[in-house]
């Protein structure tokens, strides 16, 4: 099924608020995107939702949001992963930043949050500059 069609987008942004009022965005990644995708490919799901997102959708919290998401989307929920942007890593919040497509957003949260992602990529690149050499050197000692 094709995620990005302007009928699904549109019925989102009527279904999404009235569902899971804390979302506040949506955004589809991975291979779905970049159409590498195959008969086993999961969904990957970027979300960022409003505080209280366990209020929002009981004693189930964020795990309620895996089933909701697959009735929205007409996708079993277990092929869907999400991926909290709030917590992400820098490397995979660049990578949503970079190859994302926004399924739903209630304001421009997508564009403020590709700026502090790319802000956050290019802060830490001395990091993974060090860790990169860290692991050659500790490779090269063990022989590998």
């Amino acid at each position: 099924m094709k995620l990005l069609t302007p009928e699904i987008t549109k019925r989102l942004s009527v279904d999404i608020p009235r569902q899971i009022p804390c979302l506040k965005l949506l955004v589809l990644f991975g291979s779905q995107v970049k159409e590498t995708a195959h008969a086993q490919s999961d969904w990957d799901l970027a979300i960022l939702a409003a505080d209280g997102i366990d209020e929002t959708l009981g004693d189930w919290g964020e795990f309620a949001l895996y089933e909701k998401l697959g009735c929205l989307l007409q996708i079993p929920s277990d092929r869907i992963d999400i991926v909290n942007l709030k917590h992400c890593s820098p490397l995979l919040g660049y990578i949503v930043a970079r190859e994302g497509r926004v399924l739903y957003e209630a304001g421009q949260d997508f564009l403020d949050f590709q700026l502090r992602a790319w802000k956050i990529y290019a802060d830490t690149v001395k990091l993974r500059s060090y860790t990169q050499e860290y692991l050659r050197q500790e490779l090269e000692r063990l022989g590998k």
